[in-house]
């Protein structure tokens, strides 16, 4: 184990654990949520908010009529996306969280990324009271940023996307 705690063996683990939590993930979801109603609702909620959009622009009266007559279904569509897209949380959150107090034990205070640039608001709020400065990601920065490029390809390959 200790090995881990040494770059580059500590940046390879947390991109792996990046890349196989963002595939249970991904595969959680798959099995968990209906795509095509999904997107069905998501069509849904983009008819009211275009006409909502075109009232606001011009005040014509049918168009408000036409608002109050879809308004339901766009409620409907809210809360159905709010649902499914919570769906998978309550599998993945608690395990998740698990993992990431586990690693904070470890490697709170390893840095892992020396950026180019400066983020001061940014790193000042994930650092707390560490000594990283503002451009160096620790352990959970550098997760983030892997799970954002690895969720990307997965969800393409998968299909997973809401918006696909």
């Amino acid at each position: 184990m200790n090995v881990l705690l040494i770059p580059p063996y500590s940046i390879v683990f947390i991109i792996a654990l990046a890349f196989f939590l963002t595939l249970i993930t991904n595969i959680i979801s798959k099995k968990k949520i209906d795509y095509e109603k999904m997107r069905e609702y998501q069509k849904v909620i983009k008819e009211y908010t275009d006409l909502q959009k075109e009232f606001l622009r011009t005040g014509d009266k049918k168009l408000e009529k036409k608002l109050e007559k879809i308004k339901p279904k766009y409620k409907t569509a809210q809360s159905e996306i709010t649902k499914m897209s919570f769906t998978p949380m309550v599998y993945t959150l608690i395990p998740i969280m698990i993992i990431f107090i586990l690693l904070g034990g470890f490697y709170s205070e390893i840095p892992f990324v020396r950026l180019p640039f400066s983020l001061p608001y940014i790193m000042g709020y994930f650092h707390g009271r560490s000594a990283f400065g503002d451009d160096v990601l620790g352990y959970f920065g550098t997760y983030v940023l892997a799970s954002f490029f690895f969720s990307t390809i997965i969800q393409k390959i998968m299909k997973t996307s809401p918006t696909q």
